[in-house]
């Protein structure tokens, strides 16, 4: 040991594997803030630093619209009496906290893949001489740090002006950094927490899923974490109306919400906090060590796991699919897509929807928020569940289906425009001899797939809770609506779905926004409005008429469609963007 510790060349042998850990590390955090959806080689491609300051920014304008709120001008001029900021801003508090735990959790949702050492790393840095030992502690340094910078940054503009909102008034600023060190605390305790949960859930799958079985059982946690990440978001108004009870000791329930913890931790940094407030604070410290310490066990424990789940996924041969699926995908082929155009697109597609990491993660983000918007319809009419078969049901309830499916479909067509591999388009090109016409078709099929499962839900739910009749007429309704639906979203699309070069949007896109704004409440309430209003009458005849005009309008959509394809339209492989300069056709 003495004779090595004297050999000229151990010092630069350390050196190189110290720069070899710090390239590494620099490589992971590269590719974490890359990530999966941005495209590899796009000149709008956005740098770190314009990436941290987008994550600031909704913090910040937050804040700013927070000063009517917190103005003791505005409040004297409109002669309302003088509060306890402190207890004022709990409901704001609780927001910052939420939104940030959130987020975060997202952020690791959409990182899911890549918070362990994946096939892609090993294929890259197997044969260098690495070592998998040391790519594994690389990329959990490079993981720490890439969010400690995100959360912190995330917060960085509210944590200046929100503080400064609330105790602008005071003559020192004692108070001020005060808040902003609870503030900061709380939050960033509160995103590492999130972080913490996730990352250790994808540790157990790890360790106790089989290989074979690890992506299917993974993409359905992903999604079902999606989904109540989105939920927790969109229930902050709601928890915000019960925290003043919960402090003034109601709703005990809360206080096992985990952004709950966080907030009392934010209160109680700030002194003078009631006990109940205390021992929220404790449970989140405990919580967040709890799940850190759970989290890095787990990845410590399934590290010799992973490797060989990566190994394995390298050697073994694709699993050859059961009878009984196989039976039913001939099946489908032959009554459904008997076209050969039609089985080549629609079996690539929906390949690419369930083994793209990039478009399985954005799908499960629209069924998230489809589901989350559903949900938050179905709640004020929840109540009526439990009224006796046969009972008309609220017009909300009505419309959950309808809201789910509006987002599912607008997410699908979204997705239809981004390439999977768009080198592999050259097969396409070669063998399609078929026009927009064929194109609208296959694509109508892959969101139809998507529905169909959605109205037979809604004919046995209803049905079960309402009676035939109220099953019946719902899942009449969603399935016309969804067929108009995606009439609609279809007229000029030219595209076999993720074989085009994606160019963005060629319309306004706050426009566009504001259609889709306007179009949601017509398309769900609206729609569940009229067929509340005809199921109520005593006649049948005005549901028909409502059925009826439905049916008409997917006729009248489909025609326009065709009519448009007969002007010259060619399938679209190329998305050319707008030129910057309009030539009107002159030369």
């Amino acid at each position: 040991m003495t004779g090595l510790g004297r050999n000229p060349a151990a010092g630069p042998r350390t050196g190189f594997r110290s720069s070899l850990f710090a390239r590494l590390m620099s490589h992971f955090l590269a590719r974490f803030f890359m990530g999966e959806l941005t495209a590899e080689h796009s000149d709008l491609r956005p740098g770190m630093g314009l990436i941290l300051a987008l994550l600031s920014l909704p913090g910040a304008l937050v804040s700013l619209l927070l000063m009517i709120k917190y103005s003791s001008l505005i409040r004297w001029l409109e002669g309302l009496p003088p509060v306890d900021y402190k207890t004022f801003s709990i409901p704001d508090k609780y927001m910052f906290v939420a939104y940030t735990m959130t987020i975060t959790g997202l952020v690791a949702v959409a990182m899911w893949d890549q918070l362990f050492p994946d096939r892609l790393d090993h294929a890259n840095l197997a044969p260098l001489p690495v070592g998998m030992e040391r790519m594994f502690r690389a990329k959990l340094v490079a993981l720490g740090l890439f969010f400690a910078l995100f959360v912190v940054t995330l917060n960085l503009g509210s944590g200046a002006l929100f503080p400064l909102q609330v105790e602008g008034n005071q003559r020192s600023v004692g108070p001020w950094a005060r808040l902003v060190l609870a503030h900061m605390t709380a939050n960033v305790a509160g995103g590492f927490f999130a972080f913490f949960i996730i990352f250790g859930l994808v540790g157990l799958l790890t360790l106790v899923v089989p290989g074979r079985r690890f992506r299917p059982i993974s993409f359905g946690f992903q999604l079902f974490a999606t989904i109540a990440l989105v939920l927790l978001l969109f229930a902050t108004p709601d928890v915000e109306a019960l925290l003043p009870r919960m402090i003034g000791g109601g709703h005990h329930m809360l206080g096992w919400l985990p952004t709950v913890w966080f907030l009392g931790l934010y209160q109680d940094m700030l002194g003078g906090a009631a006990p109940a407030i205390h021992a929220l604070a404790a449970r989140a410290v405990t919580a967040l060590f709890a799940a850190g310490g759970g989290s890095m066990a787990l990845y410590l424990a399934s590290y010799q796991r992973c490797v060989r789940r990566i190994r394995d996924s390298e050697e073994t041969a694709a699993k050859e699919p059961g009878r009984l699926l196989t039976f039913v995908v001939r099946w489908f082929d032959r009554c459904i897509l008997s076209r050969p155009f039609d089985r080549g697109c629609y079996h690539f597609a929906m390949s690419t929807l369930l083994r793209s990491r990039r478009h399985r993660l954005l799908m499960a983000g629209f069924a998230g928020l489809a589901m989350a918007v559903a949900l938050q319809d179905a709640a004020p009419g929840r109540s009526l569940v439990a009224r006796a078969s046969g009972a008309l049901p609220a017009a909300m309830l009505l419309a959950a289906p309808l809201a789910f499916l509006f987002f599912l479909l607008t997410g699908l067509r979204f997705l239809f425009d981004l390439p999977a591999e768009l080198p592999a388009n050259w097969v396409f090109q070669i063998a399609v001899r078929a026009g927009p016409g064929a194109v609208r078709r296959v694509a109508r099929k892959l969101m139809l797939v998507w529905v169909v499962p959605i109205v037979v839900a809604c004919l046995a739910v209803y049905s079960a809770t309402w009676g035939v009749r109220i099953g019946v007429a719902e899942g009449s309704l969603v399935l016309l609506a969804s067929l108009v639906l995606a009439e609609i979203l279809l007229v000029d699309y030219a595209k076999i779905p993720f074989t085009s070069s994606y160019s963005g949007p060629k319309h306004n896109a706050g426009i566009m926004l504001a259609i889709y704004l306007l179009a949601f409440p017509l398309f769900s309430s609206g729609l569940a409005g009229l067929e509340h209003g005809t199921l109520a009458s005593a006649s049948s005849i005005p549901f028909v008429a409502l059925l009826g005009i439905l049916a008409a309008g997917w006729v009248g959509v489909s025609h326009l469609a065709r009519r448009r394809d007969r002007s010259g339209n060619q399938i679209v492989f190329v998305d050319e963007a707008e030129p910057a300069v309009l030539s009107m056709g002159l030369r």
